[in-house]
């Protein structure tokens, strides 16, 4: 009979065999299950750590590659880079060596790649400007799901790349509820908004940029998503929560590190209009029971004015 050990995280359960003990030793669970403390006996320990990073840990103990990190392994609070760095933390306190000498020398995978990973797209990347045409690779359908791939018999909805596009925010004062909306505008697509938002999209919102009126695609930000602002990063849910209160309160005082080229931004344009070097978001939905929902859910964005200052 194999010799089990018993591992409870935050009151879940893991069973550790000796050979998974023995993989990257000595570390943690060897010094306690096979040495001299009261544990060697009951063969149990509790302690507080993530059971979600946990899962891959024990993937690790099995001698199975875990790396780079799926989206079943991350968990909801976290992005994939802060998954890694914690998982980092995790295997320095069981003391596993192996796995802090793998994980400290993996790269960072790429942002599009996370993004993917976490909020569970499929990997073909369809162009906004192709969706707004119709031309979609093949493979890739928009029906009452959305945009989106099969993978297996799952339904995934596809990456949707916007290069260079606007979003655009504004303050809509609602009676006891006053909140954010999101545009997007690609001006290269201009021509085709009104046919693809006719067809299959949510109706355009009007957006007085420039002395101009401009459709927009009406989106939302995902709380996880992982956003960039001149190099800062903050989640969605930062990023929205930030906006808001600097809208509300101009020269309150600065309590994330975006704070200040949000604020700069919004001198600049009295409102919120960034450059988007790179969104990536997604487009699900399509029926009177699940709307159509366009989702940002990564993006690296800057002002107009950087963006004007980098091109010349």
């Amino acid at each position: 009979m194999l010799d089990k050990y018993i591992v409870t995280l935050r009151g879940e359960s893991f069973t550790l065999y000796r050979d998974q003990i023995e993989f990257d030793a000595p570390n943690y669970f060897s010094d306690l299950f096979l040495g001299d403390f009261s544990e060697s006996q009951t063969r149990t320990v509790e302690l507080s750590r993530s059971p979600e990073l946990f899962r891959a840990i024990v993937d690790y103990m099995s001698g199975y590659s875990i790396l780079p990190l799926t989206a079943a392994v991350v968990p909801s609070t976290m992005t994939p880079d802060i998954a890694h760095k914690n998982l980092l933390h995790d295997a320095g306190f069981y003391g596993l060596q192996g796995l802090v000498k793998l994980l400290s020398s993996a790269p960072t995978p790429p942002r599009f790649s996370a993004a993917c990973d976490a909020f569970l797209l499929g990997q073909q990347a369809v162009n906004f400007e192709d969706v707004l045409r119709g031309k979609l690779p093949s493979g890739v359908t928009f029906d009452e799901r959305g945009v989106g791939t099969m993978v297996g018999e799952k339904w995934l909805a596809a990456p949707i790349i916007a290069l260079n596009a606007l979003l655009v925010v504004d303050y809509v004062y609602r009676p006891g509820s006053p909140s954010l909306v999101f545009g997007l505008i690609s001006p290269s697509s201009q021509p085709f908004l009104a046919r693809t938002f006719a067809n299959s999209l949510p109706l355009p919102r009007l957006f007085f940029i420039d002395s101009l009126n401009q459709d927009a695609l009406p989106c939302s930000v995902s709380g996880p998503a992982h956003i960039i602002v001149r190099g800062v990063e903050a989640s969605g849910r930062e990023f929205t929560l930030r906006m808001a209160a600097l809208r509300a309160s101009p020269q309150r005082g600065e309590t994330h590190p975006i704070d200040v080229h949000l604020r700069e931004i919004f001198s600049q344009e009295t409102r919120y209009i960034f450059v988007g070097e790179k969104i990536i978001f997604s487009i699900t939905g399509g029926t009177a029971e699940n709307p159509r929902r366009v989702s940002v859910v990564a993006a690296e964005l800057t002002s107009r004015h950087s963006a004007a200052r980098n091109f010349l």
